[in-house]
């Protein structure tokens, strides 16, 4: 008889249901990972700690404060006035205070 356990979460991802995560299967290939519902593994295999195996994304949702702009002309194929500017903000280094 095989048993068949979680062995390590390779992704995981975000939908409407949960979160959710590959999981590779102890005793089979990882080409039989399978996406489960991280409430489904905990409720199912208490002893196996998800907290530890999630990799999470890297990033960051700081930014560079937008310190330079363009301006460019709009095209006027779409029906509006071609002579109209269009102010575009870009992102440029951030300015450090000097002390």
């Amino acid at each position: 008889m095989v048993v068949v356990e979680p062995e390590l979460v390779l992704a995981y991802r975000a939908l409407a249901a949960g979160l959710e995560v590959l999981i590779k299967w102890s005793n089979l290939p990882a080409s039989d990972a399978t996406w489960e519902l991280v409430r489904h593994v905990q409720k199912s295999f208490p002893s196996f700690h998800l907290e530890d195996k999630v990799v999470l994304r890297s990033g960051s949702v700081d930014r560079p404060p937008i310190t330079k702009w363009y301006t460019r002309r709009s095209h006027g194929s779409r029906g509006s006035d071609p002579n109209k500017e269009v102010t575009i903000p870009t992102v440029g280094p951030a300015e450090v205070p000097l002390a």
